[in-house]
């Protein structure tokens, strides 16, 4: 079992996916399983980087199947962050048999928001003893028979505890912070494990390691460039700009319960700010997040009559990895970063904090790395929330930051 996960932490432009595969292809007599949250990566470019190694991506009706034909037979694996999340016992055990060697093209989502069910429902399941909550984890376990609340509005509680997948808050006053996160089975059945990414240390995967007491260390590969040259690059390609629109947003928070409680005439300010920027650059060239919801025709869409789509320019925010955008060198932050309430409240109560500064930060940067600095071209960035400009240009001026992992290579 792995006791022990392997980081590699670098920048985006540093060379890592080149590097791993390099060390794969010298690698030739491991078998394994390449994961990366992009379709693309996964069908064309593994094979592409490296052939030799004939790499096979799950294909057909059900890819959960014949993702267990692969394994059971051997062969060197891509798949999508999406379909490693989805394998159970079954793949596991495979994994474990087969040795298999699993490389995580940046973090996989181990643990989220419970969307369903509603407020007060499993503190009700837990007065009514159908419900409990177990073990060093605050696992939600059914104790009642889950089919008599079939068709009622606790269902979808009832069913995710049943399924096993369901945790809450470890204080009894927060048992509406619930959270799903997939076992830690998942990471620990290979026999080694590599994760590529940038600011692990304070990450959600990290925090999720240290809940279940896995170990990690960093796996240091020869690589294209550092993070210092790489920051130094970003600071003379990023050319911060703004516009009176996007300055008169500074006094609203632009979280994500903004957007949700915010009245039409603030949303028209945000439609309005970036009006003051798209106009006079083309969808093809234009880069920009807010939340899904605000980008879409809708009750909270941010656009007016004399706005194209937004959504044509929309990529989510926490977006990583994907050169789909490398063409668009003006990008537009409409968005003030959180960790999800949720995650940040069932950490929190076990005593691992996610610090919200490092969270955006991170996220942040790896937004931006969408865009034609993937190509080495100059890009215009405006970002509306001060917060969020303002851990941008403390990082790439490498001032002290109140959290950890941040400066240790730059």
């Amino acid at each position: 079992m792995t006791k022990i996960i392997e980081v590699i932490d670098a920048l985006p432009g540093t060379g890592k996916s080149t590097a791993v595969f390099k060390w794969m292809k010298a690698r030739d007599d491991a078998k394994y399983i390449y994961v990366s949250p992009l379709l693309t990566e996964v069908t064309v470019r593994v094979q592409r980087e490296v052939p030799e190694l004939r790499f096979k991506s799950p294909e057909g009706y059900s890819k959960s199947v014949d993702l267990l034909k692969l394994l059971e037979d051997g062969e060197n694996i891509s798949c999508t962050h999406a379909l490693f999340l989805r394998m159970g016992e079954a793949h596991w055990k495979v994994i474990k048999d087969q040795n298999y060697e699993v490389v995580l093209d940046e973090e996989i989502a181990v643990i989220e928001k419970f969307n369903q069910g509603r407020k007060g429902d499993l503190p009700l399941l837990i007065s009514l003893g159908q419900c409990s909550i177990e073990g060093p984890y605050s696992k939600v376990t059914m104790n009642g028979n889950a089919d008599s609340f079939k068709a009622s509005s606790l269902d979808e509680v009832v069913e995710a505890a049943r399924q096993g997948i369901l945790y809450t808050s470890k204080s009894e006053g927060q048992r509406d912070f619930l959270v799903t996160q997939v076992p830690i089975s998942l990471l620990l059945a290979a026999k080694r494990v590599t994760v590529l990414t940038y600011m692990f240390e304070g990450s959600i995967l990290h925090r999720f390691l240290e809940l279940h007491n896995v170990g990690w260390r960093t796996l240091n590969l020869p690589l294209h460039k550092t993070n210092e040259e790489v920051i130094g690059i970003l600071k003379e390609r990023i050319n911060f700009k703004s516009t009176r629109a996007i300055e008169a947003l500074s006094k609203f928070s632009l979280s994500a319960s903004w957007y949700e409680k915010a009245e039409r005439t603030r949303l028209d300010k945000v439609g309005d700010a970036l009006r003051s920027v798209s106009r006079s650059v083309p969808d093809e060239k234009l880069l920009t997040t807010l939340p899904k919801t605000n980008a879409e025709k809708g009750a909270k869409y941010v656009g007016n009559k004399k706005m194209r789509a937004v959504k044509n320019s929309w990529l989510w925010a926490g977006t990583r990895a994907t050169n789909d955008h490398a063409n668009k060198n003006v990008v537009v932050h409409l968005y003030n970063r959180y960790p999800n309430a949720n995650v940040k409240a069932y950490f929190q109560s076990h005593g691992f904090p996610v610090d919200d500064d490092h969270f955006a930060l991170s996220e942040l940067i790896q937004f931006v790395f969408r865009s034609a600095l993937r190509n080495g071209e100059s890009i215009d960035l405006y970002i509306a929330s001060p917060r969020m400009k303002k851990l941008l240009v403390d990082w790439l001026s490498a001032k002290e930051l109140e959290f950890p992992g941040v400066l240790e290579a730059a």
